[in-house]
């Protein structure tokens, strides 16, 4: 696996997840650990009287799956803090049973003022098969490999 810091960083730089299937199984016990009771994610039949297929998964646990399969390839093994996420989006559901992937892509990074670290921004899209379903901004505080050198 690929150890990243914050100099091994260049805008533009993509990380792509590995594909996984979320169960139904899965969701249900999330949120039903989380309290998040909505009908949207728990009864099918009311999922489609509100215009969807069937049971969908809350925008949170979506975002909760992405970092997982983010996390997984390394990319974070050097973070010090989420600094901030933003402008998350939603484009269409994750039913049960959907593949889903993640992609990062690095759209900002900058020095700090604070030599052993620095800000680095990605661009996160997550898709079923080739939709994107999701997209959002994540900020991060990464280690710097050298304590402060210039890259």
């Amino acid at each position: 696996m690929t150890e990243y810091f914050y100099e091994d960083l260049k805008v533009g730089d993509k990380i792509v997840t590995r594909t996984r299937y979320i169960t139904g199984s899965e969701i249900e016990i999330i949120t039903a650990l989380t309290g998040i009771t909505n009908p949207l994610f728990q009864d099918a039949e009311e999922a489609r009287r509100r215009g969807f297929e069937g049971k969908i998964t809350p925008g949170a646990v979506i975002s909760a799956y992405a970092f997982g399969l983010e996390y997984q390839t390394g990319i974070y093994d050097n973070i010090i803090a989420l600094v901030e996420v933003d402008e998350m989006r939603f484009k269409a559901p994750l039913k049960h049973g959907d593949p889903l992937r993640s992609e990062l892509e690095v759209i900002y990074k900058r020095e700090t003022s604070r030599p052993e670290r620095g800000l680095v921004v990605f661009q996160r899209r997550c898709y079923v098969r080739e939709k994107m379903i999701m997209e959002a901004k994540l900020k991060f505080l990464y280690l710097r490999r050298t304590g402060g050198a210039s890259d």
